[in-house]
């Protein structure tokens, strides 16, 4: 497998804390997108004045002025993952976003899986839930890892990991098979715990079915045990 095609969506945090430089960078490496409801934030801080945010509002109105012309795109695509909802009505604002924010990636990752697709954010937090999705065509990293990565052409190590599931999933995908996922298997443990159940339903049935035929029909019973060589049943006495 050649180059792993890739896009980036960015959060609110990861694009107040770089500037053009990096975007244009960023942009060399794979498709750059952009949550819609993101790009509302970011005009936003562009309009908002304060000193106590000056370098985050420098930073929306460089970016405002810098997608038009860019490669850059919005996106509207978002998907709910049981594990990317809250049903906690005190959530902050700022959680409620993160949570938003973490269901546009998957969004647009279930779109597109034949692409591995990143999560840039500086809130480590929101990449955990991103990785605990466990989808080997979604990730996440901080915008310093992305940042480094733009600027040396090497990708962090915390992404070699990730390439790697991503590598094994094309070739799982190309052969037919599909990769196994939270959302092929929301509940595997409970699955897997009721496929043991049945098995042993199944296998008990078939040994009391067995002890009946020896006690009914001893000699064709016999006659059956010794074509399949099976071990002698325990007779009642």
């Amino acid at each position: 497998m050649g180059r792993i095609p890739k896009i980036f969506v960015f959060d609110r945090s990861a694009i107040l804390a770089t500037n053009v430089h990096f975007w244009q960078a960023i942009a060399e490496s794979g498709q750059c997108l952009i949550p819609q409801l993101i790009l509302d934030e970011i005009n936003q801080a562009a309009d908002q004045v304060s000193v106590h945010s000056v370098r985050s509002q420098n930073s929306a109105l460089e970016f405002v002025r810098y997608l038009p012309n860019s490669p850059w795109q919005v996106t509207d695509q978002i998907k709910t993952h049981p594990s990317l909802v809250s049903r906690d009505q005190s959530l902050s604002r700022a959680a409620r976003l993160s949570t938003i924010t973490a269901q546009y990636a998957y969004g647009v990752a279930e779109a597109c899986p034949e692409h591995l697709t990143i999560l840039v954010t500086n809130d480590q937090q929101l990449i955990r839930r991103i990785n605990q999705l466990q989808l080997d065509y979604l990730c996440g990293i901080t915008a310093i890892a992305a940042r480094e990565w733009a600027f040396s052409h090497k990708p962090p190590s915390g992404l070699g990991r990730a390439e790697a599931n991503f590598k094994l999933g094309q070739k799982l995908l190309k052969h037919g098979f599909r990769s196994i996922t939270y959302r092929d298997h929301p509940n595997w443990h409970s699955t897997f715990a009721n496929l043991i159940g049945v098995l042993g339903i199944v296998l008990l049935g078939g040994l009391v079915g067995l002890v009946v035929w020896q006690e009914t029909q001893p000699q064709e019973f016999e006659k059956f045990r010794r074509q399949y060589n099976l071990p002698s049943l325990p007779k009642n006495r």
